[in-house]
């Protein structure tokens, strides 16, 4: 079993592609369709990382990060940032 990641998103297309990739890596997904949603699971159960939108009803991202101060941000979408799956196949891309 993968590490387990909460994604949270209120668009179900970017949702699905994010669990996708995210499954495809090995990782065991949870998802969440709102701030509010990803704020409760956040503060029940266990999770290794959490992936969150910031604009999502009920509650943005930053939001639910200030109000659950256990895990950092690193933002995603500014900092060209990879999955250490992607970054194994870019690797590999190029050694072939």
């Amino acid at each position: 079993m993968g590490l387990r990641v909460l994604v949270a998103d209120d668009e179900e297309d970017i949702l699905e592609v994010i669990q996708d990739r995210l499954e495809a890596c090995g990782f065991t997904v949870i998802t969440a369709t709102n701030g509010a949603e990803a704020l409760r699971k956040i503060t029940t159960e266990r999770f290794d990382g959490v992936f969150l939108d910031v604009k999502m009803p009920e509650m943005t991202g930053i939001e639910v990060l200030a109000a659950h101060h256990h895990y950092h941000f690193v933002d995603f979408a500014r900092g060209g940032h990879r999955l250490p799956c992607q970054r194994r196949e870019r690797v590999h891309s190029q050694t072939v």
